[in-house]
């Protein structure tokens, strides 16, 4: 009898130790839901916050709306930043949006993962572009601004390709997101190529959307001669290049940073003064990453610098001999070339002040 009491006590008591442990797993599914549902309504409230920010933005200057749409192509490391703000300025757009489309990230895709603040400036469709939109910035292809609005005037500013490249490696290898652990750990790591040899940043074919000739890739992408990640081959250098200056037509106003004349030029093509102020410098390096540009600068690093350069450099010579025609451009580019890799060189060391 006692035997038989204590094995129907014995399946109770697996019977409540069992229902308590699916009550404790029921109840961990709805902390987790209700996490995930907290979270989510987070992410709900700070974009209606964001949209919030941009209706009162558009009915303060809903008095002031420019004459026409208006969209700056920005080549990373070429005074976007500064002529950014110095259009808008001038321009004083009801509506102005920044941030970039999908072809720098190269083959990167987990676009989910960065913060809700940081993720909602990657556009990675024309149609994710707000329409009522009158003044885009950013880096934007040209194919996703003609997406946005074929009848936008365009504005392109180049920058002698070799020193926005050399300017791009110091940026990313002074003051790039890698330590910001907001930021996804796979794009952390892409920037945390930079840390790396000058040659090696150049020939890492991973880095291709950022480093391999990327004005001309903002002009032609997306397009089976542009590879995502790997560098656009010389073979197709006439073709891509007719392609490139078939496309220029398609823009308002190009110009070099380099052009002494070049806020002069803006001014006149809008109709009003365009005043720049210098934003978003690089720094010098830090301690662990400092490095002598002269050892880095050998044959074959310099035959890459070239290569990765070389469709971006006819493109800059032929808009400067248009906007700023010389006598000798040659010469006005050595010497470009020679003071770039100067300053690259203190701020490389870490002995120069913030000026790039």
């Amino acid at each position: 009898m006692a035997n038989g009491f204590d094995e129907k006590n014995h399946k109770l008591v697996n019977y409540f130790s069992e229902l308590r442990d699916r009550l404790i797993s029921i109840e961990s599914k709805i902390d987790s839901f209700t996490h995930r549902y907290d979270q989510n309504f987070l992410e709900f409230q700070e974009r209606l916050i964001h949209v919030e920010e941009k209706i009162d933005y558009i009915l303060q200057r809903q008095h002031q709306a420019p004459a026409r749409k208006i969209a700056y192509l920005h080549v990373p490391k070429s005074g976007g930043t500064s002529l950014t703000n110095a259009l808008i300025e001038a321009v004083m757009p009801r509506y102005p949006i920044g941030g970039a489309d999908r072809l720098l990230y190269g083959n990167f895709n987990d676009f989910l993962s960065f913060p809700a603040e940081e993720r909602q400036y990657i556009y990675q469709q024309p149609e994710h572009i707000s329409p009522f939109a009158d003044f885009l910035a950013g880096h934007f292809s040209l194919s996703t601004i003609l997406g946005w609005d074929p009848t936008a005037s365009i504005v392109l500013i180049l920058r002698e390709p070799q020193c926005r490249l050399l300017s791009h490696w110091t940026f990313w290898r002074s003051e790039g997101d890698s330590e910001n652990h907001e930021i996804p750990l796979d794009w952390r790591n892409y920037i945390k190529l930079a840390y790396s040899d000058f040659y090696d940043f150049l020939a890492n074919p991973k880095l291709a959307a950022q480093t391999d000739n990327v004005a001309t890739r903002l002009l032609l992408w997306p397009h089976p001669l542009i590879p995502t990640e790997s560098f656009i081959s010389p073979r197709h250098d006439k073709k891509i290049l007719e392609m490139v200056r078939f496309r220029l037509h398609k823009l308002s106003h190009i110009n070099i940073l380099e052009n002494k004349h070049l806020t002069a030029d803006l001014g006149r093509w809008l109709g009003r003064s365009v005043d720049p102020k210098r934003m978003k410098v690089t720094n010098p390096v830090k301690d662990i990453l400092k490095i002598n540009l002269d050892d880095q600068l050998n044959k074959k690093t310099t035959a890459a610098w070239r290569a990765r350069s070389r469709l971006d450099k006819v493109l800059w010579r032929e808009v400067a001999n248009t906007v700023a025609p010389l006598t000798n451009l040659e010469l006005f580019e050595e010497e470009i070339i020679e003071a770039n890799i100067q300053h690259h060189k203190n701020l490389l060391s870490g002995s120069n002040p913030p000026c790039d």
